[in-house]
């Protein structure tokens, strides 16, 4: 009688059951209006996190966070 095991079977939880095929473009695309999306609805939070400070009167410009 051998005491080897059968292979387990994987499960869902086991990062080897998932294969991640990546199809999409480099750079990937991305409309003006996908970007006015993001900028109202993140643009505080993205300033946070840049460190960024938008000139409120004028939103092209950005002045850097001192």
């Amino acid at each position: 009688m051998s005491s080897k095991r059968p292979p387990s079977k994987l499960r869902p939880t086991d990062p080897e059951f998932w294969t991640v095929i990546n199809e999409l473009p480099d750079p990937l695309p991305v409309s003006t209006a996908e970007l006015d999306a993001i900028e109202r609805y993140f643009s505080d939070v993205l300033d946070e996190v840049l460190g960024l400070k938008r000139n409120r009167d004028e939103p092209s410009q950005l002045i850097k966070r001192t």
